[in-house]
């Protein structure tokens, strides 16, 4: 969560980026707070498939993910 990602879910993180190498640049710093015997797997997705996820909540369809904007200023 340092590295702004948020919780989806228990032992789920979500962090949008802004293409491919900054998805390098990430995976790098994952990979460098790992412990010896850690485990992740990074899935990515474009905005149109993350779009395009469907949720489930209990037995109702939670409303879709929303994109991110761009860029955030802090």
């Amino acid at each position: 969560m340092d590295n702004s990602f948020e919780m989806a879910q228990f032992s789920v993180y979500v962090r949008h980026t802004n293409g491919k190498d900054a998805i390098q640049s990430i995976i790098r710093k994952v990979e460098a707070a790992m412990p010896p015997e850690g485990k992740v797997d990074i899935l990515q997705f474009t905005d149109k498939q993350y779009e395009n996820i469907v949720c489930l909540r209990g037995r109702r369809r939670a409303e879709s993910p929303k994109n991110p904007e761009q860029l955030v200023m802090f």
